[in-house]
């Protein structure tokens, strides 16, 4: 007992001595406690709902001396319209079951269904800033202050084709109220003449300077 007892006074001399009587200092907190020198990044808020994408998340700590600590993701050339317009999610039709005492109507559809799909997800992008006679007066117009290159390109892209417009040709004059988001938008532009034709020579024209000086710079070089 009395070498057990010498040995603790041993081992409480050196703690004091190296620690200055205070006792070992407390042990580290767990990972994700305390607070975290890693500044905030910014939340970027779509303005469509967006799909969800199955990866796992990055803890603030986890990403230093990473390039997710040292991008500015405000400063990356990316098109948020455009990445709205691939990776928003369909909106679901309406319900034909009875909804406060009233009976909702099914969607007339003309358009095949992923050609319908892909049509309303592309107008999310005009979504609270053009309507569709907006966006008919602009085309006629060649607005370009209403218009971007971005948008031309999509409407160009999404414009509807001739057999298209036969199909919906008898919704022209009598249009039904639940009529489908696409069809209604084909023939509000159905009227413009050489729609197609039009939105590629608009395209050309916007995108002229740009080939210009890449062409310019490839014969330099």
């Amino acid at each position: 007992l009395s070498s057990s007892s010498a040995a603790s006074d041993v081992y409480k001399r050196q703690i004091n001595a190296e620690y200055g009587g205070g006792g070992p200092p407390p042990p580290p907190p767990p990972p994700g406690k305390g607070a975290s020198n890693t500044p905030q990044k910014p939340t970027i808020k779509p303005s469509v709902k967006m799909r969800q994408f199955n990866w796992t998340k990055l803890n603030y700590n986890k990403t230093r001396n990473t390039i997710w600590e040292q991008i500015d993701e405000t400063k990356v050339p990316l098109s948020g319209s455009e990445l709205e317009a691939y990776f928003a999610t369909n909106e679901a039709a309406p319900s034909s079951s009875p909804r406060h005492g009233k009976r909702v109507k099914n969607i007339v559809s003309v358009l095949e269904r992923n050609r319908a799909n892909n049509i309303a997800i592309m107008l999310c992008r005009f979504k609270d800033r053009l309507g569709f006679e907006d966006i008919k007066r602009a085309i006629l117009n060649l607005d370009e202050n209403r218009l971007t290159k971005d948008d031309v390109h999509y409407l160009h892209q999404y414009a509807p084709t001739q057999e298209e417009i036969e199909l919906l040709k008898p919704f022209t004059v009598n249009a039904p109220p639940n009529l489908g988001v696409a069809e209604k938008f084909f023939v509000v532009l159905m009227s413009i003449p050489f729609l197609t034709e039009r939105l590629g020579c608009w395209e050309v024209m916007l995108n002229f300077v740009t080939k210009i000086e890449a062409v310019s710079y490839t014969h330099l070089t």
